[in-house]
């Protein structure tokens, strides 16, 4: 059974900025065809150094370099700039600089060993399934592999095994093949790519991405997204129904919130604190019950916040947003947004508010007992005014106004 959520709003807008940001990283991830780089390629990439058949040592310069070594037990070091290290056949040493940098060893029993910042071991050109654990630091199919200081993996075209570590931040990628990819208890992408994946969170909010193929999603603890920013079409995803379509048909568990693709994508929550993400396109978001963060994106899009004290940002497109019930912030963006029922709006040029059902009896019955006119007066008054030979027909409450 699906764990309850009891998310307050710092945690949520934690995971709404978390999912937020590393979806741009993701969105700026390196794709590969997912088979060996030709020789002088560092997956994809055009080498700006290339070692020999000899055990060489390849120093990098403060700019961004490519290095492909050969085939002897070589030393690569990337040093400044964003770099890409690929190893060769061989044992080699492959060290990451101050930069983000990738590295791959290729063939043979490698040490990936990155620096200061965010750091990704590929393993594109195993020529099997590989099966890496960032918390060991170990890697295996490709050679025995060692890991030190490295925050992402990139699995091969294989059905491959990835875990993750214990860092806060982390990127799993499977990429093709039906892979089984785990992430550790800190915040996680994992993302299965092509193939019928199985992958979970574990701790910590993450971003599950299924990618093509028809998958099963487990958050685990704390609050999760699934994401579909990559999909090459629209998405229709529920968090009641724990599923979605459009990618491939995938199942999810313990998945609190949705982050739609770039098309038209129907997202719906369920009564629990839910985040919904539209991305680009033309949305449906639906929420339910529950104080919920919804970002609508880019496009004209129509919103049902639902019950709740709800946040809604539209932005730069014309936008249809109705928050429910409860005491709901709006903000229409730039666009021509209409914006219904919110207590607080801006950058919205229609809309109102529509009071609570308390507040509508409390005003209908008692807006008129102002201080000096007491409730007999009134009735006094009505009686006085009332044309004679009307009443208020059998078993109904004359209106007091």
């Amino acid at each position: 059974m699906r764990k309850a959520l009891d998310v307050g709003c710092n945690r949520r807008r934690s995971t709404w900025a978390f999912a937020a940001a590393l979806g741009v990283v993701i969105l700026g991830l390196p794709s590969h065809a997912g088979s060996a780089p030709p020789r002088r390629y560092c997956n994809g990439f055009r080498a700006t150094l290339v070692g020999t058949a000899r055990a060489d040592r390849l120093p990098g310069t403060a700019g961004d370099d490519v290095i492909v070594a050969g085939g002897g037990d070589d030393v690569v070091r990337g040093l400044g700039g964003d770099d890409r290290l690929c190893g060769n056949g061989g044992d080699d040493e492959l060290y990451g600089g101050g930069w983000a940098d990738m590295l791959d060893g290729g063939a043979g029993d490698d040490l990936f060993a990155g620096g200061d910042a965010f750091d990704e071991a590929h393993f594109a050109s195993a020529s099997g399934p590989i099966e890496a654990d960032l918390a060991a630091g170990t890697a295996s199919g490709n050679g025995d592999d060692r890991m030190k200081n490295m925050e992402a993996i990139y699995g091969s075209p294989h059905d491959d095994v990835i875990r993750g570590g214990t860092l806060s931040i982390e990127v799993l990628w499977g990429d093709a093949g039906s892979d089984t990819v785990s992430g550790g208890p800190g915040a996680t992408i994992v993302w299965g790519r092509e193939g019928d994946d199985a992958i979970s969170g574990n701790d910590g909010g993450d971003l599950l991405l299924g990618g093509l193929g028809d998958d099963t999603l487990d958050g685990g603890e704390d609050a999760d997204l699934a994401g579909f920013m990559l999909s090459e079409g629209p998405v229709e995803a529920s968090v009641v129904s724990q599923s979605a379509t459009g990618e491939g048909t995938d199942s999810f568990t313990a998945v609190e919130g949705l982050f739609g693709s770039s098309y038209a994508d129907d997202l719906t929550g369920d009564d629990a604190a839910n985040v919904l993400i539209g991305n680009h396109g033309d949305d449906t978001i639906r929420a339910a019950a529950g104080d919920d963060e919804i970002r609508a994106g880019m496009g004209n899009d129509v919103v049902d916040a639902g019950p709740g004290d709800d946040r809604v940002e539209g932005s730069l497109d014309d936008d249809d947003i109705d928050a429910g019930l409860g005491s709901d912030y709006v903000h229409g963006g730039l666009g021509t947004d209409h914006c219904a029922n919110a207590e607080t709006t801006e950058g919205c040029e229609s809309g109102g508010v529509q009071p609570s059902a308390s507040a509508f009896v409390h005003s209908t019955i008692f807006g008129s007992l102002r201080p000096g006119k007491t409730a007999s007066k009134m009735r006094s008054s009505r009686r006085s005014s009332k044309p004679s030979g009307t009443s208020a027909p059998s078993g109904m409450l004359s209106p007091i106004v």
